[in-house]
């Protein structure tokens, strides 16, 4: 190879090197853009919170206890719910094993008396070994007393027109995962089996909720909204 052969090669070589090189930082400099997008991306995502309660009924495997809530209204959207429980757990109640598997996955919006979306829809509802789930309403199961002598005006049973609910069986554990924060109504006294909750009132009329007799289960299929 002559000395001009081998100064264009070298030349070339040179010429490709100063191309890879461009090339890298390129990619380099890409790199660093969708870098810091992520970044900034992940300094300002709200992921959705997951806010968790382990709950305890009280009582008695023979009986359904009211667990009441209020989806959040359209300044936040659609409140997420799932209520749960792992098949073993309470062992040497219902089954020394296999006590009761649960999931009850439901979404909603606002409540009956609101002026937002007002919907609960069931998204899941599978069970094994025993039922625990019951009476799933967007206008929470209750019934309705008077606060006078008349008959109560306003209404009808079955619903109330302030919370969302379903009845849990008695003595067993269970979890409230949500997208919201919210504190579960329930019975002061879930032991007693004569406790009782007004939920609230309109006109003479109280709306209440009690234990309901396991024998009573209605099974979860509520799909409610109103147009």
């Amino acid at each position: 190879m002559s000395t001009t052969e081998t100064a264009d090669l070298i030349e070339s070589v040179n010429d490709l090197t100063d191309t890879v090189i461009g090339k890298v930082e390129e990619i380099d400099s890409r790199v660093e853009v969708k870098e810091k997008q992520v970044d900034e991306f992940l300094i300002n995502a709200t992921p959705e919170k997951r806010y968790v309660q382990d709950i305890k009924i009280g009582g008695s495997t023979d009986y359904l206890y009211p667990v009441f809530w209020r989806f959040p209204d359209c300044s936040f959207g659609v409140g997420k719910l799932e209520i749960s429980r792992h098949y073993s757990w309470n062992r040497n109640t219902l089954d020394d094993s296999h006590v009761a598997s649960l999931l009850l996955q439901i979404e909603g919006n606002a409540t009956p008396w609101n002026g937002d979306a007002n919907y609960l829809r069931l998204l899941r509802y599978r069970y094994r070994y025993n039922k625990t789930a019951s009476h799933l309403q967007f206008a929470g199961f209750s019934y309705r007393e008077s606060t006078d002598e008349n008959p109560p005006e306003y209404g009808a049973d079955g619903v109330n027109y302030r919370y969302s609910g379903v009845y849990l069986r008695g003595g067993l554990d269970y979890r409230l995962s949500s997208n919201w924060s919210f504190s579960p109504v329930r019975l002061q006294n879930e032991d007693n089996i004569n406790e009782t909750l007004e939920l609230h009132r309109h006109y003479n009329t109280k709306f209440m909720v009690k234990p309901i007799p396991f024998s009573e289960l209605v099974t979860p299929v509520e799909d409610f909204y109103v147009g």
